[in-house]
């Protein structure tokens, strides 16, 4: 298979294994997998003469990202990361992420409660960058483009 083929075939299973196995006819079990024989019968029907089973294991084999992954007898195959389908349970651990229903944390531990902290991300350029330019007489302006 071709690099080109061969990148095509990769972004439309990252596609449907990610996000949109309906539009296959597919259901994803539990961690998102799916049956090898389903998806290639599925790709084959939407996209007449999909792939076979050898090109399939060559497009995982060779990815560079690892995005797909066939569980240990190569029955199922998997997007390895990135789902947006809810049906997908990922084996990782949830997000340490807070979300908006959760305490923050205490205002000591917090940048801007700490004593002489600066703010981050600032820098001279960034706080230039709403400024006017210099009048054409050259008399500097400190007022903003609003």
């Amino acid at each position: 298979m071709d690099p080109d083929t061969r990148k095509r075939w990769s972004k439309r299973l990252s596609y449907h294994l990610r996000h949109a196995p309906a539009e296959l006819g597919l259901t994803l079990a539990p961690g998102g997998w799916v049956e090898v024989g389903d998806l290639l019968a599925a790709l084959d029907k939407k996209y007449r003469g999909g792939l076979s089973r050898q090109e399939l294991e060559e497009i995982v084999a060779t990815n560079d990202k690892r995005r797909f992954g066939f569980d240990a007898d190569g029955a199922r195959i998997r997007a390895n990361q990135g789902h947006s389908s809810t049906s997908t349970c990922s084996s990782r651990p949830p997000s340490r992420r807070r979300s908006s229903t959760t305490a923050p944390p205490p205002a000591s531990s917090r940048p801007s409660a700490r004593r002489g902290s600066r703010r981050r991300g600032a820098t001279p350029s960034t706080s230039r960058a709403t400024r006017r330019p210099p009048a054409p007489s050259g008399r500097a302006t400190g007022r903003r483009w609003c």
